[in-house]
This record gives structure tokens, C-alpha cells and sequence, in this order.
């Protein structure tokens, strides 16, 4: 994938962008590695695409993902992972947040690596799975 470092989280709360920002571009097969900075794996996410590169600025739109527009492959301490894994080509913008530092090492037991710290990109980045 290619790694994504332009964005710090303000607030608990990572953006690649505002609503109305400069959009990441999300072709068909594009990986990305959002490095989120939030110093613990998020709790939830939000992926949301566009046809329009900066977003809702020009009275474009945002949808929430869904299928094969962007799989999110992992998650960690570090990155998440977003792959398109669809024929279209979109533009891209990514929410995360509820990453407890705190309360990271209480929920153990979870051996994947969706789920081990810095687990999702590197040498041990995980292969896509096969469609």
C-alpha cells in the first residue's frame, strides 16, 4: 500500500481531510496506510467517497462505502489499511477515532493481525486477500 502521513488527528479524532478538503485519490486496486497517529487502534471508522476530488467544496457529495469500494483490510496502533477493491475510481476520505490508550492492552486474547500493534504495514504488511 501506500503510506498516508499528511494528516494528524485533532481532538481523539483522525481525518484524512475535512468534508470539503483535498480528497485522496482511490482508483480500482488502490491500497492505502493510514498512518492515524491516534496512539492506540481507533474503535470505529468511517470511510466516505466522492466522484468530486474536494469533496462536498463545489457542491459535490459524500457516501459512506460499502462492498468492495473500500475494504478495510487492518487495523492497528498505527495505520489502517483502505483498499479499493472495486473497478471504479473514486475519491477518498477516512474518519477514526475512540483509540484509548489506556485501555489498549485491556482487550488481549486477539491474535490477528487486524488486531497487533503495528501489525498492519512494514515488513510484516499482510497480503490482500484473494477476491
Amino acid at each position: 500500500p501506500v503510506e498516508f502521513t499528511e494528516a494528524t488527528p485533532a481532538g481523539g479524532i483522525y481525518e484524512t481531510s475535512e468534508p470539503d478538503g483535498e480528497l485522496l485519490y482511490f482508483p480500482g486496486g488502490m491500497r492505502y496506510a493510514l498512518k492515524h497517529g491516534l496512539g492506540a487502534r481507533p474503535r470505529w471508522h468511517q470511510v466516505y467517497l466522492s466522484f468530486e476530488s474536494d469533496g462536498t467544496r463545489r457542491g459535490g457529495t459524500l457516501a459512506h462505502a460499502a462492498g468492495n469500494q473500500a475494504e478495510v483490510t487492518c487495523v492497528d496502533d498505527q495505520h489502517l489499511i483502505v483498499m479499493n477493491d472495486s473497478c471504479s475510481e473514486y475519491w477518498l476520505r477516512v474518519v477514526a477515532g475512540g483509540a484509548d490508550v489506556a485501555d489498549e492492552g485491556a482487550a488481549g486474547g486477539e491474535d490477528s493481525a487486524a488486531s497487533a500493534a503495528g501489525k498492519c504495514y512494514g515488513d510484516d504488511d499482510p497480503a490482500p486477500a484473494d477476491p
